[in-house]
């Protein structure tokens, strides 16, 4: 979704600002750690420890509520209907959504080992 005018003048928000909407929260399985060279060879060299958009993230652990404010704008937009959504039901639907793609890859990944 593009949030900004052609003029790159005016964005266009999807929810008004003090709005609250809801991101899904998830860590990780340990699967770099404990599978070294296998998790590299197939996923690649994944760049940084940790993070949610790791592979290894396989497990929901929540739902955050996130008020729409000027400070947080950015990461309201670049997460939008990515791990970032309007109602609660959604982002549990998500999260449950790529906790699962997620055990699929690294179950790939134990069933090379």
């Amino acid at each position: 979704m593009d949030f900004i005018s052609e003029d790159k003048r005016t964005i266009n928000l999807p929810v008004p600002l003090g709005t609250t909407v809801y991101g899904y929260l998830t860590v990780c399985c340990d699967a770099c750690m404990f599978q070294k060279e296998k998790f590299k060879e197939i996923f690649g060299d994944v760049p940084g420890r940790c993070g949610k958009d790791k592979p290894c993230h396989t497990r929901l652990t929540g739902i955050q509520t996130i008020a729409v404010n000027l400070k947080n704008i950015d990461a309201v937009l670049e997460g939008w209907h990515k791990d970032i959504f309007e109602t609660f039901n959604e982002a549990v639907q998500a999260g449950i959504k790529y906790t699962t793609e997620n055990r699929k890859k690294t179950d790939k990944s134990r069933n090379k080992a």
